[in-house]
């Protein structure tokens, strides 16, 4: 074997390993979420509620991936607020469905 093969196979399988991981948090990142997209959710941290437009995944400092609910901001009516707010709500803890 030429180091150029064995330089080009070590790359193949660091990019294979890379791609197999984030696969892997975000299949264990998404399982992890307890609400749905258009649910409405409050942060009781934050005091922000939202309309849970999309949910991601983040991977907090002790590497392990949590839910990322993001969304438009809504006013105590529950209607989005008139200069489109976005915010991000990690994780599930102190976390609670208004509808």
């Amino acid at each position: 074997m030429e180091r150029q093969e064995y330089e080009t196979e070590l790359k193949r399988l660091k990019d294979e390993f890379y791609l197999k991981t984030k696969s892997l948090q975000t299949r264990f990142g998404l399982s992890q979420a307890i609400f749905k997209v258009d649910e409405i959710i409050r942060c009781e941290r934050t005091d922000t509620t939202i309309k849970v437009g999309a949910i991601k995944v983040y991977i907090g400092m002790d590497g392990i991936p949590s839910p990322v609910y993001w969304g438009y901001v809504l006013k105590k009516d529950l209607t989005p607020k008139k200069n489109g707010e976005t915010h991000s709500i990690f994780g599930n803890d102190q976390v609670i469905k208004i509808q």
